[in-house]
């Protein structure tokens, strides 16, 4: 076992050289040998291993130069048929995780460099009688940025052609994060260009290619749209939902147990757990790797959200902002009470037509966000939860760094609460009201986030559309004795406002929203909007 904990290190060689802490999953390796599927699609999370698994892959078949020192004492070395594999084949290796430019022409670009040095690993093959003449014209071309955008399109065809060639060996194509720029191209409005790319640039590497020994893919989802995935037949597809290679991304428990133990924090079990634990992938619990490493890493220990501060968080900001009232009203859900259930999961997601109620939840349960706490059918209708307190802090920081840059002094509306103080909440609600530059407030649920992202900044406890007697409730917060109902509505004439109020107050009641609460002091509060103007009556 190697002894230092790397920290974003996604190289494998460079991690066993330099004696870096290692946890073992090179089985992997053999469980995708075992397989035997042509293509294997895997969808993970961000920085779950994913990188650092496909450095591992291309180590262990790599022709170019003997690599088994890299896998003495490791797992894979136990497998039967290690030797027949171990650096026997040529290999194909790129990651387009920094393909994250902000137009198509940019991407292009960057891939073209990312080309040229794969070219460059294999140019002395250029000199082989076994390339033809075009072989070596388009050799050359690649790697001398003068290749047509059609050579370009097909490169991997063309390169595994070569080297499959020269080495009269089939090849094992390996391709790192493939949605990466695709994720781009939809928040930057390239999202087409980029699908239409890479339908031809992935198609004819994976799908009609007599070259290829096995291709693996990863990325965060199965992008669908303009026929990307429909059109392979020989396609395996494992997402956070299946059993396959569902213990090699993450650290299981007793990998967790192993670290804490080494560092002598095994103390710390039962926190660590609450912060970093509660993924399902397939039927195995699943702890995020890189929040432990840097728990670990960390001179002091210190619990804190280490993985939500990696970035990611762009097109879940787009999907929430942009998303229609039932998407709202459940994400304000979320952040406070943790759960949304009843979601049909879908696997096959259009970033474009990524605004249906089930499709936002999906891409959440694949981005890390959210994870799966119980299966309802067969037909993927799951419940989901937020998996650990990491990621429910991230989820209604979202919130509030929505209205932090413009809306000041969230202490003082959270005291007045405490204080039981109703007038001065209502003074400072409306200052904060019209603080706000940012929000759209064109809908109900517009004004449930903006007073849950104010309520969220203080030490008040908080639910939001939680089941109270026959209904539900749009606010509850509670604060030592007191206890505010909420109930928010919103009209689009003033003259409304006043008929609105007694209409809620009577909700309030007929819907006993007030029970059961233990002789607590109860508020009930009523706010109708009308845009940035509102009116507030408690009783």
């Amino acid at each position: 076992m190697y002894q230092e904990t790397a920290k974003g290190i996604d190289d494998f060689h460079k991690l066993i050289t330099e004696n870096k802490l290692y946890i073992d999953k090179t089985l992997f390796i053999k469980e995708f040998i075992e397989t035997g599927d042509e293509v294997t699609l895997i969808a993970r999370p961000r920085r779950f291993g994913k990188t650092l698994n496909l450095s591992m892959v291309k180590y262990f078949f790599d022709i170019r130069e003997d690599y088994s020192y890299l896998f003495t004492g490791l797992n894979i070395k136990e497998y039967d048929k290690y030797s027949e594999y171990i650096n026997k084949y040529p290999v194909i290796y790129l990651t387009l995780k920094e393909c994250k430019q902000n137009n198509f022409d940019n991407f292009f670009e960057q891939l073209k460099l990312i080309i040229r040095d794969i070219c460059k690993d294999y140019q002395f093959i250029e000199t082989s009688d076994k390339l033809d003449k075009v072989d070596k014209e388009q050799f050359l071309s690649l790697k001398n940025l003068t290749a047509s955008d059609t050579i370009y399109a097909t490169s991997l065809k063309i390169l595994s052609r070569m080297l499959y060639r020269y080495y009269e060996k089939p090849v094992y194509i390996l391709l790192d994060e493939y949605d990466a720029p695709i994720q781009r191209g939809y928040l930057e409005g390239y999202h087409d260009e980029i699908v239409s790319f890479m339908q031809t640039f992935m198609g004819s590497a994976f799908k009609t290619n007599p070259s290829l020994k096995q291709g693996l893919i990863t990325g965060v989802t199965r992008v669908s749209g303009s026929d990307l995935f429909s059109s392979f037949n020989n396609l395996e597809t494992s997402t956070v939902l299946d059993i396959a290679y569902s213990q090699y991304f993450g650290f299981t428990k007793e990998e967790v147990m192993m670290l804490l133990n080494k560092y002598d924090l095994k103390e710390d079990y039962d926190k660590v757990k609450d912060m970093y634990d509660g993924y399902l992938f397939g039927e195995t619990n699943i702890y995020n790797p890189w929040s432990i490493i840097c728990y670990l890493k960390n001179p002091m220990h210190t619990l804190k959200t280490y993985w939500v501060n990696t970035g990611g968080t762009d097109i879940l900001k787009k999907l929430i902002e942009t998303s229609d009232n039932e998407v709202q009203e459940a994400f304000n859900n979320l952040i406070v009470n943790g759960y949304i259930n009843d979601v049909r999961v879908n696997e096959n997601l259009t970033f474009t037509d990524l605004n249906t109620y089930h499709d936002i939840w999906s891409f959440f349960l694949y981005a890390g966000y959210l994870t799966v706490y119980e299966f309802i059918n067969p037909d993927e209708v799951v419940n989901l939860r937020v998996p650990n307190k990491e990621i429910l802090k991230n989820l209604s920081d979202i919130i509030k760094r929505w209205f932090e840059n413009n809306v000041k002094g969230f202490n003082e509306l959270i005291n007045s609460l405490k204080e039981n103080d109703m007038e001065t909440f209502k003074i400072l609600l409306e200052e904060k009201l019209l603080q706000t530059s940012y929000y759209n407030f064109e809908r109900e649920s517009n004004y449930q986030t903006f007073l849950l992202g104010l309520l969220l900044s203080g030490d008040i406890n908080i639910t939001s559309e939680t089941e109270r007697g026959y209904g539900r409730c749009d606010i509850v917060a509670s604060y030592k004795d007191n206890v505010y109902i909420f109930e928010l509505k919103k009209v689009r004439d003033e003259s409304l406002i006043d008929e609105t109020i007694k209409q809620a107050f009577k909700q309030i009641e007929d819907k006993k929203y007030d029970v059961n609460f233990d002789n607590k002091k109860i508020t009930k509060v009523v706010i109708v909007f009308v845009n940035k103007k509102f009116k507030l009556e408690y009783k």
